[in-house]
């Protein structure tokens, strides 16, 4: 079933650089107020700019931000960072070719230059990265050299296609279809992969042309279930922590406390399980989307019930620890990174909340992000977990959530 087809109906994280403010050409500041609850699908005023307009302006505002903090041929997490990073580079040359001036090679070296040297980092497994975060890097390296259009890196696409294949946690690395990990991807090896690994090699795998019906996927789905709050089609049994039934999604299926990114939560009869949250939630929901898992799976439909009770764009949900300040903002720009593009990628249709109302997640995810837009075009989060205190981190998830909005 194709990713169009898939039509989704729904029933109910990355890796600083000091801001300079821009004064060539920059639009007037935005003037939306934040949503107080994310839900509003009231039309603009008669007389205004729309939400799109906005966003668009918003856009081009944060990529002449990524243009001034260019390091030669890429980005750096920051100004004391020796190097340009392999993912910062391919989010921020990803952000600059989906935004709707669509930026390609032929616009400027500073298009042609990073994708050239995101090809040259190449290495002989078909990985892609620096010397740190081999699959993560070669992930969103591939989202980048993809969406470049350029024929002359679908070589280097098929190849790192391939280091993606053979990297999952699989018969080859000894694991057997039982095993708690099977399945799953990491950030380089075999141990201990995760759903965030999971749904950018999924991804990335699509984008490389690796076959949609190649065993890669129907085992990564595998993987997801096992991170799924849903003992009906979760086989994992342990009794501590123990599988939940809400339908959401966690970090990974592992016993360790600390693979639990939100913590755990204890239920009525004193069973601990790990708690569903936001962003691990839509990479559940992505990962199923591209290993085509049907949206009549009672998998794909408890995660979509979760999804749609929870909905937010004000905070990262299912983050938010007591006596813990600015909880639930933990990785909200990888957040609403991850919610877009799994948005994205299942297609139009009705997301329904809690109150039975639609929510027009484009709209009010948008508006959101062009509100906490600061003054030289950037994005940051005052919670500094995951990095995303950095500038050039969150502004590069913002422009691709906000280009996800925007398609």
């Amino acid at each position: 079933m194709s990713l169009r087809r898939f039509g989704l109906v729904i029933a109910s994280v990355l890796l600083t650089s000091c801001g300079v403010e821009s004064t060539s050409n920059t639009p007037p500041p935005n003037t939306l107020n934040p949503p107080s609850a994310g839900k509003s699908n009231e039309p603009d005023p008669p007389g205004t700019a729309t939400w799109k307009d906005q966003a668009k302006a918003a856009v081009d505002k944060g990529i002449r931000f990524l243009r001034e903090k260019q390091d030669g041929v890429g980005w750096k997490f920051s100004a004391k960072a020796p190097n340009p990073d392999i993912g910062i580079t391919a989010l921020c040359a990803l952000a600059m070719m989906e935004s709707p001036r669509k930026y390609r090679e032929t616009d400027g070296p500073f298009m042609s230059k990073p994708l050239e040297w995101l090809a040259s980092s190449q290495q002989k497994d078909g990985s892609i990265h620096g010397g740190m975060l081999a699959t993560y890097n070669t992930s969103v390296a591939v989202l980048a050299l993809a969406a470049s259009g350029n024929a002359a890196y679908k070589p280097i696409l098929a190849k790192a296609g391939e280091y993606i294949r053979v990297v999952q946690s699989d018969e080859a690395e000894g694991y057997a279809s039982g095993d708690r990990y099977y399945g799953g991807v990491g950030y380089g090896g075999d141990e201990r992969p995760d759903l965030s690994n999971t749904q950018f090699a999924v991804e990335a795998a699509r984008a490389a042309g690796v076959s949609k019906d190649d065993p890669f996927f129907r085992k990564a789905a595998t993987f997801a279930s096992r991170s799924q709050n849903l003992s009906e089609t979760n086989d994992l049994k342990d009794k501590e922590p123990a599988v939940g039934n809400d339908g959401g999604g966690y970090y990974a299926p592992g016993v360790n406390a600390g693979e639990s990114k939100a913590g755990m939560v204890t239920l009525a009869d004193g069973r601990k399980i790990r708690k569903s949250y936001g962003s691990m939630s839509y990479a559940l929901l992505k990962t199923y989307v591209f290993c085509d898992i049907d949206r009549r799976d009672a998998r794909v439909k408890a995660l979509l019930e979760w999804i749609g009770k929870n909905y937010s764009v004000t905070e990262n949900p299912g983050m938010r620890q007591e006596g813990k300040p600015l909880s639930e903002k933990t990785g909200l720009f990888y957040y609403y990174l991850t919610m877009a593009r799994a948005l994205g990628a299942a297609g139009d249709g009705a997301l329904t909340g809690a109150d039975g109302k639609a929510i027009a997640w484009k709209e009010s995810l948008a508006k959101q992000i062009v509100s906490l837009q600061k003054a030289d075009g950037s994005w940051a989060n005052e919670n500094s977990e995951f990095w995303e205190n950095s500038p050039v981190l969150a502004t590069s998830m913002a422009l691709n959530a906000l280009n996800a909005c925007l398609k």
